[in-house]
């Protein structure tokens, strides 16, 4: 009877299969974590890297909202990201109910748009570059 011999892609497959169940939540942590760090720039990236800030108030209600950043009254905009992952996307929502209206603005009430969640280039680049990191480990241990 011949001796079972381990395939020697196994290891590998095996490595990339537990990259990929776990790639959506990771792509999902590192948006959550710009979508947060555009609380500390006041404002988000733009697709070359360079920072857009967001619209300063108009008014203040006393002498702390002077040095306090913009939209961060309570933080409770910023802790509202959470990770809501599946096998085939990575999804970043917020529950609280007035995201919305700081990211698309109200004209009504004189609110300017904020854009909290923005999609770019920027934030592509850092997905990519952990993706191809954790790919050059699996296969680097083969």
């Amino acid at each position: 009877m011949a001796d079972k011999y381990p395939h020697p892609w196994g290891k590998v497959a095996q490595d990339y299969r537990r990259f990929r169940i776990k790639l959506p939540d990771a792509v999902a942590i590192i948006a959550v974590n710009e979508f947060k760090e555009n609380f500390r720039r006041e404002g988000y990236r733009d697709d070359r890297g360079k920072v857009v800030k967001w619209a300063k108030r108009k008014r203040y209600k006393n002498k702390r909202d002077k040095s306090r950043g913009v939209l961060t009254k309570t933080a409770r905009l910023k802790r509202g990201f959470r990770k809501k992952s599946s096998y085939n996307e990575a999804r970043v929502v917020n529950n609280t109910i007035y995201a919305s209206t700081h990211h698309f603005g109200d004209k009504e009430r004189g609110i300017p748009e904020r854009p909290i969640v923005k999609h770019s280039k920027a934030l592509e680049k850092d997905i990519e570059k952990h993706y191809f990191k954790e790919l050059d480990k699996i296969f680097k241990k083969a």
